[in-house]
């Protein structure tokens, strides 16, 4: 815990207010980028993506936390994803978890703030319907 606290402080403190301009230095793991990339291309300008985008897997997540958002109302982007949990995913979980903690850090959107998307925990069953319609939230801003 120590260490992600370390390098969030660190990356806060090289970094001003949010912006959606290319940041100075990314790293999203190849796994996690097609889903990063296809968030973006939905919000647009509206991500906010700070000074710095961290993107990766974690092995040290509690159990039952599929992904962490800590760039949250800070000028980076932060997200650990679970790496045994991603394992076990259907497709459809996996881009659920991607746009949520994504959605936390490039919007700023909060759990349970209406959509789909935020509601706190995975919904039991994740389909393409799912998809269809936490894409629409995202699009229209919610």
């Amino acid at each position: 815990m120590f260490s992600r606290s370390l390098i969030l402080i660190v990356l806060m403190i090289l970094s001003g207010c949010k912006s959606n301009d290319a940041p100075d230095w990314e790293y999203v793991h190849p796994e996690l980028r097609p889903y990063y990339e296809d968030f973006l291309k939905i919000v647009g300008d509206r991500a906010n993506k700070g000074e710095t985008v961290y993107i990766q897997f974690s092995t040290n997540l509690p159990q039952g936390v599929l992904g962490i958002a800590f760039g949250m109302d800070a000028n980076v982007t932060h997200i650990q994803i679970n790496a045994h949990s991603w394992l076990r995913m259907t497709k459809y979980q996996k881009r659920m978890t991607m746009y949520h903690e994504l959605a936390h850090d490039l919007l700023d959107w909060e759990h349970d703030n209406g959509t789909l998307l935020m509601v706190k925990g995975m919904p039991r069953y994740v389909d393409q319907t799912t998809i269809n319609t936490i894409t629409k939230e995202l699009k229209n801003g919610w």
